[in-house]
């Protein structure tokens, strides 16, 4: 931990390390920094010496997140010398970086599979940090740890052990005794792994990815303890194996699962040590990640590191989830309706439904089948007109937009409220022949008039 060391006492502004298994993460939370993981890739790895070259990750230790974002925009970028280094999208360019603001879902452990490993002070700390978290209007949904859980043992019962007899092979094969007696017993079993035990266990991983991947999808990111517990030096002499697998117990998946993740500090257990969570998320949403833990962070009131000095974010740029999109509907599209498969199709969920600010027309358009509405701005003297606000994967808006005809479109649609979403907008010339609708107050009032 001494890159996570240096920066907690003050002694560099920040760090770098490497994580396959948590050591970007689990250093972090004992040294009260912000630790990001980013997705594998996204930092160069070149001149890295690899304990897991497939899963490995350069990490980023920082007293805050804004730090962290800095060195992450000057550190990234495709590296050719590097085969597992990635482009970055879009979506997760440095300027999608802020502070994430509105109603968030984010997934957590039901308590009956949390482990703290009878470290009651650490248990205290998570339950402030979750009421720390639901105070910034965040609903908590709770999903099924065991396939994570499954996939975390593999990386060490697996066959993945293999990459690291790969990495110290020129040090075990010829002067196995200068290795840690641990660390050496760990590693060489790898160099017997069959390649049917791999396949097999890539089997494995597919099926529990697709598990756990399916839970992500219905939330914005997922909020996990960063440690169980803080081991003194004792402890992890004692039992250096068992303590280095629960010290995994939250962290030894993420790679495996291609996640990207941000630990950040939430308070001080009653024992004197330092306590915080980890997000995670999909590959290429570590600005999001890090927007979401700027909020966390601020609200805790944490000092950095162990200097005492208070943590101070300077006003920032808000920021919404850049991976979905928010569609209003307000005509065929709605749900039941003849068209709400171009939604459903791809992904899209209902999110609410919702008034428009009284400034707009609704015209049944000429045509058909199906019918169509026309939603036409009057700011003089409009109504309001009830929809529907979708949730649409960002991947996917591209193409709905192409399938819509004219005279319809996508615009910028005002609501009650006075937010803008995109949403359905009709042209002027396509009201030729159109009979308006906008007494009935909807689309499916108009429907029920003509039923």
């Amino acid at each position: 931990s001494g890159s996570a060391v240096s920066v907690a006492l003050g002694l560099a502004s920040f760090s770098l390390g490497t994580d396959t298994a948590g050591s970007g993460r689990v250093p972090a939370c004992f040294n009260n920094l912000v630790g990001l993981k980013p997705s594998i890739g996204l930092l160069p790895a070149t001149g890295m010496l690899p304990a897991c070259r497939s899963l490995d990750c350069m990490t980023i230790f920082a007293n805050d997140c804004d730090d962290a974002e800095q060195v992450l925009a000057v550190a990234e970028g495709v590296d050719e010398a590097d085969p597992y280094s990635r482009r970055n999208p879009y979506a997760n360019q440095s300027r999608h970086y802020g502070e994430q603001t509105g109603a968030l879902m984010v997934g957590v452990i039901p308590e009956s599979q949390l482990k703290f490993f009878d470290d009651a002070p650490y248990a205290a700390a998570y339950d402030a940090a979750l009421e720390l978290v639901q105070g910034m209007d965040v609903t908590l949904l709770e999903i099924d740890y065991t396939p994570f859980d499954e996939v975390a043992r593999l990386l060490y019962e697996g066959p993945w052990v293999a990459e690291r007899y790969i990495a110290t092979r020129a040090l075990i094969t010829t002067e196995p005794a200068a290795m840690f007696p641990v660390v050496r017993d760990i590693i060489l079993p790898g160099g017997a792994t069959k390649a049917t035990a791999l396949f097999e266990a890539q089997y494995r991983l597919s099926a529990l990815r697709k598990r756990c991947l399916q839970q992500l999808d219905r939330i914005d990111c997922l909020l996990t303890p960063t440690a169980g517990r803080c081991f003194t030096i004792e402890d992890m002499l004692a039992q250096p194996v068992e303590r280095n697998s629960q010290l995994g117990y939250y962290t030894n998946f993420m790679n495996l699962l291609d996640l990207a993740a941000v630990a950040v500090p939430t308070g001080m257990a009653s024992n004197g040590l330092p306590f915080g969570v980890t997000l995670a998320a999909a590959a290429f949403r570590d600005r999001y990640l890090l927007s979401i833990a700027r909020r966390i962070h601020r609200l805790s009131g944490q000092p950095t590191g162990a200097t005492g000095h208070p943590v101070s974010y300077t006003p920032a740029d808000t920021v919404a989830a850049p991976h979905r999109i928010d569609v209003l509907v307000c005509g065929a599209h709605l749900q039941g309706l003849p068209l709400n498969w171009q939604l459903t199709e791809r992904g899209a969920t209902l999110q609410r439904r919702v008034q428009t600010a009284a400034i707009y027309r609704l015209y049944a358009l000429a045509g058909g089948p199906p019918l169509r509405p026309g939603l036409v701005l009057d700011a003089d003297s409009g109504n309001a007109i009830e929809a529907e606000l979708w949730s649409m994967p960002a991947a996917e808006f591209g193409s709905f937009v192409a399938e819509i005809p004219a005279p319809l479109g996508i615009g910028k649609v005002v609501l009650e409220d006075g937010s803008s979403v995109a949403g359905f907008i009709c042209e002027p010339h396509g009201l030729e022949g159109a009979r308006e609708v906008t007494h009935h107050g909807s689309w499916r009032g108009y429907l029920q008039h003509l039923a």
